[in-house]
C-alpha cells in the first residue's frame, strides 16, 4: 500500500521546504570559497598518508542508482582539468562510493564513467556516459581528516557545464554556476543526496525527493536520445534563459514515472508542483 508523501501542500511542508532551501542555498556560497583540498586515492600507496591528512570523498552516483561505476578524482589546474589524483573506486549497487585523497592537492573533480543505471522513464538498464562533481567545501574536519560528501549526478555536471561554457572550472564560476542552476533546480550542491525513487521506503526530505523527480524528469528529457546530449541543451538553455524542461515531457515523463510501477517510493504524481512551484518550469525570473 502506498505511503502518503510527508511533504504535502501545508504550511509546515512549506516552513520544512523554505528552510531546506535555505540550507541549500547556504551550501552554495560554499563553492565560492575554495575547492576541496585533496589527492591521492584509496588503496595502497608507496607514500603512506597520515590519517590526520587526508580527505575522505564518498557519495552516490545516480541518475537512478549507478552500479560499477569508476570513480576517480583529477586535480584542477588553473581552472583545467589537469592529471589524475591516482587510485579510483568502484560504485556499488547502491551507486555508493568512497576515495581517500592526500590533503596536499589544491582542487579536484569528481568524474563517474560508465556502469549502468535503471532508467526511470524506460524502465531499461541503460550504460552511463560520464558524469562529474566538483566538490564543495568539506563536510567536517576531525582528528583524522575531512569527512566529506560528494553526490555525483546530471544536476552537479550541469553545474560543472555552466562553469566550463563561462571559460573556467574555478570556484568563482563554480559558485556562479551553482547558484543558476539553484534557480531551476532547487539544488546547487553536491552534499545533497537524492532520494531513490525506484525503491522503497525513500528519503522523505523535501530537497532530496525533489531532486529524485528531477532525475526522473531529466530521464524523460533524454528518452531517445544521449544523456549528455539532452544536458548540453539544458545547460545553453539556462544560460538563454530559455529552459529546455519546460517542454511537457519533462513533467508527462515524471508524471508516467511517478505513476507507474517502477516508482516504489510512495510519492505520487500530485506532489509535482510541491517541487517545481506553483508555476512549474516557468523562467524564475
Amino acid at each position: 500500500m502506498s505511503q502518503v508523501f510527508p511533504i504535502r501542500s501545508s504550511r509546515r511542508a512549506h516552513v520544512v521546504a523554505q528552510a531546506s532551501l535555505r540550507g541549500s542555498l547556504a551550501s552554495v556560497l560554499s563553492w565560492t570559497v575554495a575547492f576541496v583540498l585533496a589527492g591521492c586515492g584509496s588503496g595502497s600507496s608507496t607514500d603512506p598518508v597520515s590519517p590526520s591528512n587526508v580527505t575522505r570523498v564518498s557519495g552516490v552516483v545516480a541518475k537512478g542508482r549507478v552500479v560499477d561505476a569508476t570513480v576517480c578524482a583529477y586535480r584542477i589546474v588553473n581552472g583545467v582539468v589537469s592529471e589524475s589524483l591516482g587510485r579510483c573506486s568502484q560504485t556499488d549497487a547502491a551507486g555508493g562510493y568512497q576515495l581517500q585523497l592526500d590533503a596536499s592537492v589544491d582542487a579536484l573533480i569528481v568524474e563517474a564513467k560508465g556502469g549502468s543505471y535503471l532508467d526511470e522513464a524506460s524502465g531499461n538498464r541503460i550504460a552511463l556516459g560520464v558524469l562529474r562533481a566538483v566538490p564543495t567545501t568539506p563536510a567536517s574536519e576531525t582528528a583524522y581528516g575531512r569527512l566529506f560528501t560528494a553526490h555525483v549526478t546530471p544536476i552537479t555536471d550541469l553545474i560543472v557545464r555552466r562553469a566550463q561554457a563561462a571559460g573556467s572550472i574555478d570556484s568563482v564560476r563554480i559558485g556562479a554556476a551553482a547558484n543558476e542552476v539553484i534557480q531551476y533546480f532547487k539544488i546547487g550542491a553536491s552534499s545533497i543526496e537524492p532520494a531513490d525513487l525506484m525503491t522503497r521506503g525513500a528519503s522523505s526530505d523535501f530537497l532530496s525527493t525533489c531532486y529524485g523527480m528531477y532525475l526522473a524528469g531529466i530521464s524523460a528529457l533524454s528518452s531517445g536520445s544521449d544523456l549528455a546530449a539532452t544536458l548540453d541543451s539544458i545547460s545553453r538553455d539556462i544560460g538563454n534563459r530559455t529552459m529546455a524542461y519546460r517542454n511537457p515531457a519533462f513533467t508527462d515523463g515524471l508524471t508516467r514515472f511517478l505513476n507507474s510501477p517502477l516508482n516504489l517510493s510512495g510519492v505520487s504524481a500530485s506532489s509535482i508542483n510541491q517541487c517545481v512551484g506553483a508555476r512549474p518550469f516557468t523562467d524564475p525570473n
